[in-house]
């Protein structure tokens, strides 16, 4: 009889542990699942945030390029620093924030893409003018000259369509024997970010050849409006000239600039070869007073969160306004 009671007993603890072990098992099922519901909805609400973010970018865009378009048109064929559309910040309102707008000029720069021509066939060829605007370029920054060298031959090796290698430059073949293997483009460089890995091509190096670069169409005008110029832009004005001035010969020039910028295009080259001695002759054809190309960039600020959208804008010789590419997020 006792051996029945002990057995019963022994039973129902070996039940209720069951039913614990059960409880506790449907307890973590059930914590498992409102974690991945609470997951699930946190990740659909942050996409959808992001839905309303890009939406509202490309909202700010509109804004912004038909500003360009219209200043462009109201415009007398002259662009400065002290023009409405560069000078200002835009404020577009939205429903739970704002919308900031800034435009600046993009043709302030040395486009990489001018690098090579496109011949007959498809085939490239190296063009020696640019070749030597971004050694001065380069040297102007106190990059050495065999670095600049061995920079100007990776970059052209990049865009350039044979597997003919300049002098210090790289073709597939370096880049494929890497631990991470990749090629070169064959094509126009898209963003200059690209330049990062190119060989030779340090952080520090393309930290300092970053604000004077840019990545244009290589058939597009490569003018630069000298009314924009800052002095900061002096490094820009020696490799225009091919090294044949020097910074300090640049700083002045822009420094001695008008007030409200140079009239005409000869105003500037006068004023290049009547303090240096230079010959403009050569680049008669890059100066410009107005800009073709711009940079918008939209920051928008809604419900204590931030987007960043950078747009840069062709203009063509109607006065249209065409997008060459979007970046999204702050700048490098």
């Amino acid at each position: 009889m006792d051996n029945r009671k002990t057995h019963r007993a022994r039973q129902k603890g070996a039940a209720l542990v069951i039913v614990l072990m059960l409880i506790a098992t449907l307890s973590f099922i059930v914590l498992s699942l409102a974690q991945h519901t609470a997951l699930a909805a946190q990740r659909g609400h942050n996409a959808n945030t992001r839905h309303e973010f890009l939406w509202l970018a490309f909202g700010a865009e509109a804004y912004g390029v038909a500003a360009i378009e219209a200043a462009v048109e109201a415009g007398d064929g002259r662009m400065t620093l002290q023009s409405p559309l560069l000078a200002n910040i835009f404020d577009v309102p939205l429903a739970e924030g704002v919308s900031e707008i800034r435009v600046s000029d993009h043709t302030g720069c040395f486009n990489v893409n001018s690098l090579v021509r496109a011949g007959p066939n498809g085939a490239t060829t190296v063009n020696r003018d640019a070749k030597a605007e971004f050694m001065a370029l380069a040297e102007a920054l106190n990059v050495s000259k065999g670095k600049a060298i061995e920079i100007t031959s990776a970059m052209i090796d990049w865009i350039d369509t044979d597997q003919r290698t300049e002098l210090g430059g790289a073709e597939d073949g370096l880049y494929t024997a890497l631990p991470l293997p990749y090629r070169t483009g064959g094509v126009p460089i898209a963003d200059i970010s690209e330049i990062r890995a190119m060989k030779g091509v340090s952080k520090e190096t393309f930290g300092l050849l970053q604000p004077f670069i840019c990545a244009l169409p290589p058939d597009a005008p490569s003018r630069i409006n000298v009314n924009l110029l800052t002095t900061d832009h002096a490094p820009l004005l020696v490799s225009l000239l091919r090294g044949k001035i020097s910074t300090i010969d640049a700083l002045n020039i822009i420094e001695a600039r008008p007030a409200d910028g140079f009239i005409t295009e000869q105003d500037f080259l006068n004023a290049v070869e009547s303090r240096t001695g230079a010959s403009t002759k050569d680049i008669r054809d890059r100066v410009s007073l107005t800009s073709d190309f711009f940079t918008l960039l939209a920051k928008l600020n809604l419900e204590g969160a931030q987007f960043y959208l950078s747009t840069v804008v062709a203009i063509d010789g109607n006065g249209q306004a065409s997008i060459l590419s979007r970046r999204f997020g702050e700048s490098l």
